[in-house]
Order: structure tokens, then sequence, then C-alpha cells
């Protein structure tokens, strides 16, 4: 049986000019990332967020409301960023998280699962 743990995160300094992938308000200012790849560029307060809760930062981020106000800071901000660069930051984030949803899911246990009622002897 293979034992695969996620993919761990950390927080890097980011020098670009993206929007924050968790609330889509700010301009990012650093980046969490795998060894291999940048996965959500995130601004002060949601670093701030990250420090404290971790992976829980993560869970809090809605889809309607991100595009939303990724679309306002798109308006209030022309020259940040293209949209090409926002969905391909967006879709590397989404592969991402579709692949720590895949390695969490517990496997169903074998033989019925916990027995409901103690044993004879206690």
């Amino acid at each position: 049986m293979s034992f695969e743990f996620p993919e761990p995160l950390w927080e890097a300094n980011f020098f670009g000019n993206k929007p924050c992938l968790v609330c889509g308000n700010d301009k990012a200012v650093s980046v969490l990332r795998t060894v291999e790849t940048e996965i959500a560029p995130i601004c002060k307060n949601c670093s701030c967020d990250w420090n404290f809760y971790g992976y829980e930062a993560l869970k809090k981020v809605k889809p309607k409301q991100l595009i939303f106000n990724l679309i306002k800071f798109k308006l209030a901000h022309p020259f940040c960023s293209n949209m090409f660069t926002i969905y391909k930051d967006l879709k590397k984030m989404q592969v991402w998280a579709a692949k720590m949803m895949k390695k969490c899911e517990l496997p169903a246990p074998q033989g019925g699962g916990l027995p409901t009622q103690p044993p004879a002897h206690l």
C-alpha cells in the first residue's frame, strides 16, 4: 500500500504584478508554491491568514466571489496583468486543488469499518 502525502506549500517572495488569487482584491506580494511551480499569488492580508491558518486559508476561497473580485480588480488596474495570465494562474491553482483532494481521500475501511459494539470481554 502506497501512502502519499499532500504536496507542501510554502510562501516565497514574489516580484510581479498579479492579483491575489485568494481574495482577488489586492496586488500580490508573495506566492504560495510547491517545489515545481507557483500555485497562488497572495496579498499581504492573505499572507497573514496563510501564516496563521495554513491550508484553512485556502479552503475559504469561494469561486464565484473570487471571479467577481478579479473582474473588479482588473477594471481598477487595467495594466496590472492580462486576463490570460490570470486564467492560467487560476487553472494551476485548480489543478493543484484537484490533485490534493484526490491524494487526501481516505480509502474505505476493509471489513465493514469500525465495530459498533464493544468486545464481549469488556
